[in-house]
């Protein structure tokens, strides 16, 4: 397993995945070698996983993971996640009290906090 960075080209750290263990716990341990604050983690759907993903964000940095169908609980969530911030982005058009100078326009928008999970099937909050 290897942290790689694509700018220059080269591989930061290493960790060897041993036959008694396998890549998302040496994805663990290598983000407790190079700290992730401010960098993009990328990775294949093994390690589309909750302790990696909260991992990553406890460190300051981002993620993108891939999700497959063949585990459809996670895929479920993060279709539900985009609709309802598609259906929050829908009703964020301004309210207006009157029109004129010096009028306010005030929007409301509601997101979907990233850390939440919920059951399939599930309504978003």
């Amino acid at each position: 397993m290897a942290a790689f960075a694509p700018a220059v080209g080269a591989v930061l750290a290493q960790v060897r995945v041993d036959s008694k263990t396998n890549e998302h716990k040496a994805a663990l341990e290598l983000l407790g070698i190079i700290p992730p604050a401010g960098k993009v983690v990328t990775g294949d759907a093994i390690f589309c996983q909750r302790d990696l993903a909260k991992q990553v964000i406890e460190a300051g940095g981002h993620y993108v993971l891939v999700a497959k169908d063949n585990h459809p609980a996670p895929v479920v969530d993060i279709e539900g996640g985009f609709a309802f911030e598609a259906a929050a982005r829908s009703v964020a058009a301004p309210t207006s009290p009157g029109t004129g100078p010096g009028v306010r326009s005030v929007r409301s928008v509601g997101h979907l906090n990233g850390q939440e999970s919920r059951a399939p099937g599930e309504a978003h909050p």
